[in-house]
């Protein structure tokens, strides 16, 4: 993770995959950011439930990066975004 923050804070854009396990019932698709990501996390998930018809979870697939049980996401923070 630290050199993943040292890479996402000089990059232009940076991205995260967590992929969550759960229950087949647990589907959707969320990009966690700071605001000022906002409109590059939602055009990511709508590309993603176009390819997999995943339910778009959040504000048009953009979650604040302390939304939830999240609690302020290093690699967001840094700039980068994180896909889940």
């Amino acid at each position: 993770l630290s050199k993943a923050l040292v890479l996402a804070r000089k990059a232009d854009f940076a991205v995260e995959f967590h992929f969550n396990g759960g229950p087949s019932t647990a589907t959707g698709i969320e990009v966690l950011s700071l605001s000022n990501k906002r409109q590059p996390a939602q055009r990511i998930a709508s590309a993603i439930n176009e390819a997999l018809s995943l339910v778009v979870r959040g504000d048009r697939g953009w979650k604040s990066d302390a939304s939830g049980q999240h609690s302020r996401l290093a690699f967001a923070r840094a700039g980068g975004l994180v896909v889940e």
